[in-house]
Formats: structure tokens, sequence, C-alpha cells
């Protein structure tokens, strides 16, 4: 079998509703999500019996290059998903990541000798939202299915419109759902030409914060253009380009946004008939 790494945030066994997990088996959690497979093995032969041994077993099946069995790591996954005798956060961090490595698996079947045809990666991650589905596990598993569906014409609407129910149900940190707004932005103007509606996704994302401030003020200044260049809602831009200088004062953006701010201001003193 190759010896390949399938590359997925390894942050997935570590992002959702085990945050916080103060156990010492937790660091073999940790241990995965930086990759450190020596630190996995002593941790996973010191508490073998405990759930995140078998995480920590069924990753290193996956990723450790010097051991790697995909069909076990796969088999091993499936099981936890399964285990009703488990917690739903530990299940759902199972089924995130089986679901996520078969579709990338599904994607690429010319590097794998296992393409994992025996996993419907799409009913798993949907499993996964029904078994948490108010943290970033059940985030993860809608973005997974949404960045397949949504890049489909023929599938865009009943996706884009699954998206929306999943962020209306989502009872979880509302800025986990960032992400999902802007992809439901960059696929509104992709597959439809729909322009107030990646406003308005972008302006969720607005609202509810950036962990990387560089998005943050790509986001704010996108908004601002978009509202200004696609929508002519100069009343609406001006909000965004006033806001972003007083953020931004010395970016180079900020030069654009005064640029764009004055030309409102002449466009309204034009309307007013110059007065």
């Amino acid at each position: 079998m190759k010896k390949i790494v399938i590359i997925i945030c390894a942050a997935l066994l570590t992002a959702s509703a085990l945050q916080g997990e103060t156990a010492t088996p937790g660091d073999i959690l940790r241990a995965c999500s930086d990759m450190d497979f020596g630190r996995i093995d002593k941790l996973v032969t010191r508490f073998p019996a405990s759930p995140e041994a078998r995480l920590g077993n069924a990753f290193a099946a996956l990723f450790d290059p010097d051991r790697q069995n995909i069909p076990a790591g796969l088999a091993e996954y499936a099981a936890i998903f399964a285990d009703e005798t488990l917690r739903n956060d530990f299940r759902a961090e199972a089924g995130l990541t089986l679901g996520r490595t078969v579709q990338l698996m599904r994607a690429r079947p010319d590097l794998y000798d296992a393409p994992g045809d025996a996993y419907n990666y799409i009913a798993i991650l949907h499993k996964t939202i029904r078994l948490a589905p108010d943290g970033a596990a059940a985030r993860d598993a809608m973005l997974f299915i949404a960045m397949e569906k949504l890049d489909q014409p023929g599938l865009y609407q009943d996706q884009a419109d699954e998206c929306d129910r999943f962020i209306r149900d989502f009872h979880g940190d509302r800025r986990l759902l960032v992400p999902l707004w802007l992809l439901l932005e960059y696929q509104a103007i992709r597959q439809k030409g729909d322009y107030q509606r990646a406003v308005e996704c972008l302006e969720q994302c607005v609202a509810l914060g950036f962990a990387n401030p560089a998005e943050e003020r790509e986001a704010r200044f996108r908004v601002a253009n978009l509202a200004m260049l696609k929508l002519h809602d100069y009343n609406r831009a001006e909000k965004y380009f006033t806001d972003f200088v007083r953020r931004y004062p010395f970016s180079m953006d900020a030069v654009t946004a005064k640029r764009h701010l004055n030309r409102i201001a002449a466009e309204k003193n034009a309307a007013r008939g110059g007065i």
C-alpha cells in the first residue's frame, strides 16, 4: 500500500466538544493535533482502555507514514462511530474524520489502493451532524458536504437551502459558522452571480467576527466593495467603507475606501442637485 498521508486538518480531532478536556488521556488528542506519533504511542500504551486511545490508534493508522494501514484506520474510526456506549462527541469526531478521509480518497482514486468504497461518506457526515449538532464537528461536517455539493450547478440550490437550515438550527457558538458563510458567499457569486446573497453572507461574517485579523480586514473591505460596485447600494457601501477607514486607516485598501467615499459623496451631492 502506498505510504501517502492524506492531508486534512489535524485539528479536526480537537476542534469541537473535546476542547477543554483536562483528563490526561486528552493529551492523546493533542498529540494527534501535533502529528506527534511517538507521543501518541506512549500515551496510548499508558491509557489503553480510554476512548482517546482508540482515536489515537485510528489516527496513527491513517496518517503515520511509518506504519500506515488505511483500511485498518478506516475500520477503527467506523467502529468508534458506531459504538453507542461512547459519548456522542467522541463518535462525532470519529465520524468526521472517517467521512472526510473517504471523501478525499474518492476524489483522488488514482492515489489510493483502498478507495473506501465501503463507506457512504455523505451519510456519515450527516449522521455526525445529528450526533453533535451544535459543535465544531457538525460545522465541519456541513462544510465538507457543502464544499462538494455547492460546486455542482445541479445540486447548488438544494445544498444552499440545507446550509441555511443548518445555520438556522445551530445553537452553538455562532462564530463557528463564519467559514460556512464565506463558502456560501463564494458560491453564490460563482454559481448564480447573486451579489445580493453574497453581500448578505459577508455581513453575517462581519457581524460574527474572525479569528484571523487579515481575513476580517479582507471581508470588511470586500462587503463594502461589492455593495458599491455590484449592488450600487451607496448607503450600505458608505457604512462599511467608513467603518473600514476607521479600523484600518493606514492600510493600502483604506486609500481605495476613501476614494470610494469621495465618489459616494459626489453622487449624493449630484442627486440633491449640487446643493
